[in-house]
């Protein structure tokens, strides 16, 4: 039980250092966020996003792609439980989920949403070594 948490753990600290990473280069693309716009400030915020290109969204997209991936092979190497997976992608997108509901983004970044739970899969059977029967 707890090595189930521990990689499960290791899993969710890979995808955020692939996101983090992802939403590094994103920001790169993206003109600075305005001296004092705080996150709190929803008008300033979608104001801000307007300006930002559909280029640093689109990585942000296969950031969260290829974190859920790298999370789920994570899972499909060490544990190879598939509810593990299941309930990771299911989790994984409603953070997601929650993230585009809190921030603005442009309407069509709820395709963000569908790639979570998918990722995770493919990277768990990516990642998972065959059973001796």
């Amino acid at each position: 039980m707890l090595r189930n948490i521990g990689f499960v753990v290791l899993a969710l600290l890979v995808f955020m250092l692939v996101v983090m990473a992802g939403d590094a280069v994103s920001m790169k693309l993206a003109p600075p966020m305005p001296e004092g716009l705080q996150l709190h400030d929803h008008e300033g915020m979608a104001r801000y996003a307007a300006t930002i290109p559909a280029q640093s969204f689109l990585v942000m997209v296969l950031a969260h792609l290829l974190g859920a991936l790298a999370a789920g092979w994570v899972v499909g190497r060490f544990l190879g439980h598939g509810r593990v997976v299941w309930i990771m992608g299911v989790l994984l997108t409603a953070v997601g989920v929650w993230n585009i509901l809190a921030l603005p983004h442009p309407t069509w970044f709820w395709v963000d949403a569908l790639v979570y739970l998918p990722g995770a899969l493919i990277g768990f059977f990516m990642g998972r070594v065959p059973r001796a029967v």
